[in-house]
């Protein structure tokens, strides 16, 4: 089974829609554009998570900075 996206409904496109349904090359290029807006949607979303979260400090180097201090 060849799945497909916008081949038509029960040809392993879905049902997405009456133009996704329909198949053909409006209905590839339809599920096309959807998959890349929702691509780029979660690439957004995924940005804005790692601006938003504090960025880890290096553990090991912590450690080792602390250590050379107590070593004198």
């Amino acid at each position: 089974m060849n799945n497909i996206l916008g081949k038509g409904a029960g040809k392993g496109g879905g049902g997405g829609g009456t133009v996704r349904e329909a198949g053909g090359g409006l209905g590839i290029r339809a599920a096309v554009e959807e998959e890349s807006y929702f691509r780029k949607k979660t690439q957004e979303q995924l940005q804005a998570l790692k601006e938003k979260t504090p960025k880890p400090q290096n553990e090991v180097q912590t450690a080792r900075n602390e250590g050379s201090g107590q070593e004198a």
